[in-house]
């Protein structure tokens, strides 16, 4: 293909999804779901740009989806303020996403075992992919909902993801049973807060110390080198993107570092780097949705694939109601509607090994349980019109 086509039409859709970002402002629908359905339309075109189809842009969707994640986190990591106050919303967050996670992927689990009579090591290397929210989608979206609402959007989505992705790394790819599991939690935990202090006490004294213009590209290199390192260990290393974000964004409440730290140096780097993050997250995500709607085929979403797509989004939102009436009680509408699966349910489903795979939850299930729990998030903003009155105690995380 010609060069300057190509740049033309990378380009083109860049633009066009910077418009999508604006109608969905106005009209409430999901970005993500018009960018899917232009890679949907772009098909024609996109089948003379890869001919091996969608097997020659695997590698593509993992490479953009994991550049995505990091940097989507890092994005909502820079924007949440620590304070005791907040305390009680980052334990409910945590609390729902583990307890959503568990019964989502066990309901999910039951379904494929005893309704198609599939074994419980497929079920499960299936579930847990169908059971994680999509941070990639929720944050970006959750910029519509009142302040204590969004915050508990971005952490839940994160631990979602975190949670998610260690569960699938120990049950799914390692096998490990759970006594085995949880020594290597306790192992890959230890591990990675070691990481995650001497990597941010590097950091933050490089960010004093160099003067060149140039070192916001490096901060970023340094950090994806970091997360790569700490996945091919199998540590939880998106726990290193959250709390890198969290300290760089909550830096002055760190006094004891004031002595040696030059703070308006720190705090004028943090705000370069926030926004040339923003920046890069929305363009990896264009790409990655983009893609990801050329990959779908909405022709396999019929007969048994769509009655099963339509049990497993049922399960996922029953489950979802049952977190969070019983953690968080009362007014949790918003919340309910706030649980897409995306950029992680993909990735992880690409994942699954090959003596694992089974033809019954193959990718229509996926991806109509994808477009259904972004539709339900679409009927939240729709009928959403403006954000009821903040209490001391809602923003207080109680």
């Amino acid at each position: 293909m010609d060069t300057y086509l190509a740049l033309s039409g990378l380009s083109l859709i860049v633009l066009v999804s910077y418009v999508f970002n604006w109608i969905s402002g106005k009209t409430k629908i999901p970005s993500v779901l018009l960018l899917m359905a232009m890679g949907a339309g772009l098909k024609p075109f996109m089948e003379n740009l890869f001919p091996g189809g969608k097997e020659s842009i695997g590698w593509m969707l993992g490479f953009t989806g994991t550049l995505g994640l990091v940097f989507i986190v890092l994005e909502a990591s820079l924007d949440l303020g620590l304070a005791k106050k907040k305390i009680g919303t980052i334990r409910k967050a945590f609390n729902v996403s583990f307890a959503a996670l568990v019964v989502t992927a066990a309901a999910i689990s039951a379904i494929f075992v005893f309704g198609y009579g599939i074994n419980i090591a497929s079920a499960i290397a299936y579930a847990i992919p169908l059971s994680v929210i999509s941070s990639a989608i929720a944050i970006p979206a959750s910029i519509n909902l009142p302040v204590s609402k969004r915050e508990f959007v971005v952490y839940e989505s994160t631990f979602s993801d975190i949670l998610g992705i260690l569960a699938f790394n120990y049950f799914v790819l390692a096998g490990l049973d759970l006594p085995g599991t949880i020594f290597r939690l306790v192992e890959d935990f230890s591990a990675i807060l070691l990481l995650v202090f001497l990597f941010i006490l590097v950091m933050l004294l490089a960010m004093h110390y160099v003067n060149s213009n140039l070192k916001l590209i490096p901060i970023l290199a340094a950090l994806l080198a970091a997360y790569s390192a700490a996945k091919i260990v199998h540590l939880p290393a998106l726990l290193l993107v959250l709390v890198f974000g969290l300290v760089l964004r909550n830096i002055g409440a760190l006094k004891h570092l004031k002595w040696f730290l030059n703070m308006p140096k720190l705090d004028q780097t943090t705000d370069q780097l926030k926004t040339i993050v923003v920046e890069l997250s929305f363009l990896i995500r264009t790409f990655f949705f983009t893609l990801f709607g050329y990959t779908l085929s909405l022709s396999g979403i019929e007969g048994r694939a769509f009655w099963l797509g339509a049990l497993v989004f049922a399960v996922i939102m029953v489950a979802r109601q049952f977190a969070l009436y019983y953690l968080l009680k009362n007014n949790f509408v918003h919340e309910l509607m706030m649980g897409p699966r995306g950029l992680v349910t993909v990735i992880l489903f690409f994942s699954i090994p090959e003596n694992l795979k089974i033809a019954a939850a193959g990718e229509s299930v996926v991806y109509l349980v994808v477009i259904l729990s972004n539709f339900a998030m679409m009927v939240l903003f729709l009928f959403y019109k403006e954000p009821y009155r903040e209490t001391p105690s809602m923003l207080a995380g109680n």
